[in-house]
């Protein structure tokens, strides 16, 4: 599989505090990533400066051969990188499908006259693009809430329609954050699957997740970081038995997977 991420010496300082250290990542193409650590191991940070919400203090980031470092997030977000939030942002007082309909708001071609007018291009290209928000909505399960409010729909639905905000921009990389936080055993299974599904679709996952079980489900490779600096890299079922992990974040002893 050819690389679609790395970031080379990636650097993050707060003053003289470091978040993130120099650290080397590869995330290759088709692939689902784990970034795990004890809090306030610089893993959020990491996904701020590849999303382009925070420029790095040192180091460089490349994205598909380009080097996107210190790129804002709107110019990240067009070449097709997007972030799932730890929490839970949605247009509350919106409809699940008109949520996902606002998502579509990149890929506008009309001028805005154009819409305010509601000229008949404006009206066949917001068509268009309402029948896209309609197709994610199917594809992620949403079609029998697609009318409800989104402030009215369960913890796990919230989550789900925000992965769905995020796909229906037909992103290469998607950066999921806690995906599963504040999930129950059954949605957090159903969100397991849909990140599977999501990965089948040919679009590659870079997941940040303190649940265990998750993260050895569905990673094929994890990196842990402590302090802002790379511990260990490998299968997730080695990485979680390597010493230097156990004492750092899993504690210590072997972790258990079943």
């Amino acid at each position: 599989m050819s690389t679609i991420l790395e970031t080379r010496g990636l650097t993050k300082r707060f003053g003289g505090v470091y978040a993130v250290k120099g650290l080397d990542l590869s995330v290759k193409e088709g692939e689902i990533f784990g970034l795990i650590g004890p809090n306030g191991a610089g893993k959020s940070t990491v996904f701020s400066m590849v999303g382009g919400f925070q420029p790095p203090t040192e180091g460089e980031i490349v994205f598909d051969g380009s080097d996107i470092t210190g790129d804002p997030a709107d110019q990240v977000s067009r070449r097709g990188i997007a972030r799932v939030f730890q929490q839970t942002l949605l247009f509350e007082k919106l409809s699940v499908l008109d949520n996902v309909f606002v998502g579509c708001h990149k890929e506008y071609q009309t001028p805005q006259w154009s819409r305010v007018l509601r000229t008949r291009a404006a009206r066949v290209e917001e068509k268009r693009l309402r029948a896209k928000a309609l197709e994610t909505v199917k594809l992620m399960g949403l079609e029998p809430v697609q009318d409800q409010l989104a402030k009215n729909l369960p913890h796990g639905l919230q989550r789900t329609l925000s992965v769905a905000l995020a796909l229906v921009g037909q992103p290469r990389l998607l950066l999921l954050d806690e995906p599963v936080t504040g999930m129950n055993p059954s949605e957090t299974k159903d969100m397991t699957r849909l990140i599977s599904r999501i990965r089948d679709m040919g679009i590659t996952i870079m997941l940040v997740e303190h649940d265990m079980k998750v993260v050895m489900d569905i990673c094929e490779r994890v990196v842990v970081i402590d302090f802002g600096e790379k511990l260990c890299e490998g299968p997730p079922d080695k990485v979680c038995v390597d010493e230097k992990v156990c004492e750092a974040y899993l504690g210590k002893g072997t972790f258990d997977a079943a």
